[in-house]
């Protein structure tokens, strides 16, 4: 599969950094920064982050929408440094780091170790990657395997070690990684690709007799860790499976090429626009690289996760951040592309320009003066990549000062992001609150775990950030609205929640859920 690793710039001396110890401090370096950054972060947890909280309260094999690692994740950090938000968010850029190291060491098998340290250098100051550092989502967990998984199957590829331990790791990487997410799945995809583009690696690993159980074990690994979230899914439904399926969200318009174009737009924000450009530029040259072995086996496990999302984005929609795994594959083959004399003035201008983004994103941010301004510029609330992160933690602190007035009586959330963010941002803990189930069907996470009981005569203070939540109150024997909370949160843009006191509940029109 793969030829021996070259010296791009032949004759040159090999730069300490370029060896794993210059490697190890360049990626502890950076994730120190982003962990003392943690420390400073102005920003609330997102809901979804305080739904990921809530979960590692009460450990399971499975949740809602997602598998169970984000939540495991988060009951490891807590539990070293305690719940607040830095600490929630602590294994982010250290699994982020993780990613950067295997990627070096499958850049540098691939075109040497000048190419491996600068794939790994490429990706750890991605837009994307500066961006996600201080916010936990399945992403990083996922990443982290899916170059796990990379690295293995390098090491397969070019058959300088026994087989068997590298198929074991590769079972392990990609079954974790399904317990991460289940976009993991495109990395089998991935692999399958590659064996059909290169039939030597595809002999080499399945032809011979010795070698046909490494497949099967790899699978057999990966099936086993999986195997609890699918007992779990069977339990509940397969509540998760469903949700990963409509958040496809399929219906509606055959063609949407506007929501295409935004999201191929958006991959130049989350890869930088030099190396996104020079990665379009490689995949549109296949007379090229289908004669190339690792530029085939870098092209599948690109193509895999790239392809689909982009017809995705032309069906329905696709979120910048679902292509992300794709960029693990790309920073090695785009690093290996420009690390020759040719292309290193791209290589170093692409990694200046990432760093003065990220640097830029902190130092703007430390210096919030308030929602939507940086450094003294007022931001148009489009424009605010933080705008879905602020004025949690004031709406629970208000929340809380209206719920001492009312001693005993439960929250009822009308929407998920209320419960969730309700759940960690209204004092003390515990915090007593339901979930409003009004039709019956389950569709959040909290409407499986705690929906309003239904008990005929409660009461209740009702927080809807609706207009008009009239349809709950109907079910209501009286109410008083008691308060509206408005928090601002960007450049005209604000939370606005209104707050009832509800008596008297006379149950769901579709009986108990």
């Amino acid at each position: 599969m793969t030829s021996p690793p070259q010296d791009p710039v032949p004759g040159a001396p090999l730069s300490p950094w370029f060896a794993p110890l210059g490697v190890g401090f360049a990626v502890v370096a950076i994730t120190i920064i982003r962990l003392l950054y943690l420390t400073v972060y102005p920003f609330d947890l997102h809901p979804d982050e305080a739904q990921y909280w809530s979960w590692s309260l009460s450990l399971d094999w499975g949740y809602f929408s997602k598998p169970p690692m984000v939540a495991w994740l988060i009951a490891a950090s807590t539990a070293l440094c305690g719940s607040g938000e830095a600490c929630i968010k602590a294994s982010v850029p250290i699994l982020h780091g993780i990613t950067a190291c295997f990627i070096y060491g499958a850049g540098g098998r691939l075109y040497g170790p000048r190419a491996g340290f600068f794939a790994a250098l490429l990706y750890l100051t991605l837009p994307g990657v500066s961006f996600s550092s201080s916010i936990m989502s399945t992403d990083p967990p996922l990443l982290a395997c899916w170059a796990a998984a990379l690295y293995a199957a390098v090491r397969l590829g070019d058959g300088a070690a026994p087989a068997l331990p590298w198929w074991l790791a590769l079972g392990l990487a990609t079954g974790l990684g399904l317990l991460s997410k289940y976009a993991m799945g495109f990395f089998v995809l991935g692999f399958v690709l590659w064996l059909a583009l290169d039939g030597a690696a595809r002999r080499r690993l399945l032809g011979a007799p010795k070698g046909r159980a490494g497949p099967f074990l790899a699978a057999a690994l990966a099936f086993l860790l999986i195997l609890p979230n699918l007992i779990w899914n069977m339990g509940t439904g397969y509540v998760t499976f469903a949700h990963t399926a409509a958040n496809a969200n399929l219906g509606g318009a055959l063609l949407r090429p506007e929501k295409f174009l935004e999201f191929t737009a958006s991959q130049f924000g989350v890869f930088g626009p030099i190396v996104f450009a020079v990665l379009g530029w490689l995949l549109l040259r296949p007379d090229r690289w289908l004669r190339e072995p690792r530029a085939r086996m870098l092209a599948g496990f690109v193509l895999c996760v790239l392809l689909p999302i982009m017809v995705l984005s032309l069906v329905s929609r696709a979120h910048a951040n679902w292509a992300a795994t794709a960029y693990v594959a790309g920073s090695i083959w785009v690093a290996g592309a420009l690390s020759g004399a040719k292309g290193r003035r791209w290589l170093y201008g692409s990694i200046a320009l990432h760093v003065a983004v990220a640097a830029t994103l902190m130092a703007a941010t430390i210096g919030q003066a308030e929602p939507g301004r940086y450094a003294g510029l007022a931001v148009p609330q489009a424009l605010d990549p933080y705008r879905h992160y602020g004025g949690w933690r004031a709406l629970g602190e208000k929340v809380a000062a209206l719920k001492a007035r009312f001693p005993g009586l439960p929250l009822l959330g009308h929407d998920r992001m209320m419960v969730a963010s309700a759940l960690y941002y209204v004092r003390p803990w515990p915090v007593e609150i339901f979930a409003w189930h009004g039709d019956g069907r389950v569709t959040n996470h909290f409407r499986l775990t705690r929906p309003w009981p239904g008990a005929v005569g409660g009461d209740a203070l009702l927080l809807s950030r609706r207009g008009d939540p009239a349809e709950i109150l109907a079910r209501f024997r009286t109410w008083d609205k008691v308060a509206t909370i408005v928090v601002p949160i960007s450049t005209g843009a604000r939370h606005a929640v209104q707050v009832f006191h509800a008596r008297g509940f006379l149950g769901y029109k579709h009986g108990r859920p």
